[in-house]
């Protein structure tokens, strides 16, 4: 499905942690199996491998209308800042799994928009909550949501994109998000890992 494929070009991060999917670049497929491996290599040390299964997960429709995001003028952060509209009544969501959520980022001084949900007919992203697979900010701030809840996040440069730049997004910018919550899908464990037999 190519949106999701689009969408993710401001959230994803590649296996260095420093290259980004862009849109139109080619080999999306690719860099999300590659984004997939970096987050299994990452947990190597668990005991336990999970995939993001459970593909019979369906969103519920958005409560919500589209966000409004103000302009914050030379406001600085340095730390993330998590803040629920709404706490939503359904299940949970964890590092690990699919979230499946209406999303708008602007940047927080100047209130400019560079990505949105919302622009594309409504169409919702689907997106891996791990470290490695997005960027910090979202790993950090989307746990511990519920499906139906509206969350605000602010993400200082450290947890977005530091010091390089991204199609529209400056160095060292500030992200500001509004993300629905609308569905998960569970990382569902695929056994114990094999490790290397201690020595002796």
């Amino acid at each position: 499905m190519t949106t999701p494929a689009r969408a993710t070009r401001f959230l994803a991060v590649g296996l260095t942690g420093a290259a980004l999917l862009f849109a139109g670049c080619g080999g999306d497929d690719d860099d999300k199996s590659s984004d997939t491996a970096a987050a299994a290599t990452s947990t190597a040390a668990s005991t336990t491998a999970t995939t993001p299964a459970d593909p019979a997960a369906t969103p519920i429709r958005n409560p919500f209308r589209r966000p409004v995001q103000p302009a914050h003028p030379g406001e600085r952060v340095d730390q993330l800042i998590v803040r629920d509209v709404k706490v939503g009544d359904g299940e949970e969501i964890a590092a690990g799994d699919t979230a499946i959520v209406d999303y708008y980022g602007t940047i927080y001084q100047t209130g400019r928009r560079f990505d949105s949900s919302w622009d594309r007919g409504r169409e919702p992203l689907e997106i891996r909550i791990d470290n490695g697979g997005v960027i910090a900010g979202w790993w950090q701030g989307i746990p511990g949501m519920r499906i139906g809840g509206r969350r605000t996040l602010v993400i200082p440069p450290a947890l977005g994109y530091g010091r390089q730049a991204n199609g529209g997004i400056p160095a060292n910018s500030t992200l500001f998000f509004t993300v629905d919550l609308l569905g998960i899908r569970r990382a569902q464990p695929t056994g114990p890992t094999s490790e290397a037999p201690a020595a002796g």
